[in-house]
């Protein structure tokens, strides 16, 4: 009987292990870890009740790494959320049936550990409404704490009656304006009761505003 040499045994399985290694995709062999995402979730102001869908972006990408469905009104989670290890201090961001929900903390990012994260969602894009032609003082939602980039608006949402909005700056001591196709210095509209405007109007109008 031949005998085997116990040296080249051991490095003909050595070769066998590196091919069957270089045969599996590098995703396979990236190291990546899940971390539980959880917390409270308001739609509107209110417990967001039973079937409001959670998803949860990671970095820039376009699709959700997580999605969860409410279960128990105003709560959300503990949903898992898998991430390669290179993807550490990755941005987290969330949406509440679809639309950018504001959280606290106001930045979480992926790591080691869990995240308790609270939403505050907004229903749709908001809609100002004018009756008839002059000055009215608007806000955006109170849930929604964000900015509205005015230079970002299309210009084709912008109906023709709108004439500009207005905002007095308490601290300057001074009138901020913006006009459609003119500009000004009123650069964004932030949201919330804080931020009251006086948005002028030629006539009878909708103005819905996509929340970012």
């Amino acid at each position: 009987m031949r005998k085997i040499h116990r040296f080249g045994l051991l490095v003909g399985l050595l070769l066998v292990g590196a091919l069957v290694v270089a045969a599996y995709p590098a995703a396979v062999l990236a190291a990546s870890h899940p971390i539980a995402c959880h917390g409270n979730v308001n739609l509107e102001g209110s417990p967001a009740p039973a079937g409001t869908v959670i998803d949860i972006y990671l970095g820039a990408d376009a699709t959700p790494s997580a999605t969860t469905t409410v279960t128990t009104a105003g709560q959300y989670g503990p949903v898992q959320l898998w991430a390669d290890d290179s993807r550490h201090g990755d941005a987290l961001s969330y949406e509440v049936n679809g639309f950018p929900a504001t959280t606290n903390p106001a930045n979480p990012v992926f790591g080691w550990l869990n995240q308790e994260v609270d939403l505050e969602g907004v229903s749709g894009p908001h809609t100002w409404t004018f009756l008839a032609a002059g000055f009215f003082p608007k806000h955006l939602p109170d849930p929604y704490n964000g900015e509205v980039v005015l230079a970002d608006l299309d210009p084709a949402d912008i109906p023709a009656q709108v004439q500009g909005v207005w905002w007095y700056d308490g601290p300057a001591l001074e009138w901020k304006f913006w006009v459609p196709g003119v500009g000004g210095e009123l650069t964004t509209l932030g949201g919330g009761h804080t931020y009251d405007y006086m948005v002028l109007v030629s006539g009878a109008c909708e103005w819905e505003i996509l929340l970012p």
